[in-house]
């Protein structure tokens, strides 16, 4: 426990205390780790700019990146951890 925790921080805390203190569990979640980013809104805005799909200017202003990022949560693809202002860190759950 006091190396991942020392590996991840809290984090890691934040981690192991929402799978009820299991570390295998914690540590798995690791495995599929997805990144740092400013807020949930770029996760989703990113992501699909990875995908190589173009957006066309005219429509670019009309995707709610907030909503999408919410509705994959809600969906359970992804777990949603905030460790501070623009610090959210995403996992991939499926």
């Amino acid at each position: 426990m006091a190396g991942f925790l020392a590996e991840h921080g809290r984090l890691g805390a934040l981690v192991h205390r929402h799978f009820g203190h299991d570390l295998a569990q914690a540590q798995a979640a690791f495995e599929d780790y997805a990144g740092t980013y400013a807020s949930r809104a770029d996760f989703a805005e990113e992501l699909h700019r990875d995908t190589g799909t173009e957006i066309p200017a005219a429509l670019e202003y009309y995707i709610d990146w907030s909503a999408l990022a919410r509705d994959m949560e809600l969906n359970g693809d992804i777990m949603v951890f905030e460790t501070g202002f623009e610090d959210v860190h995403v996992f991939w759950t499926r």
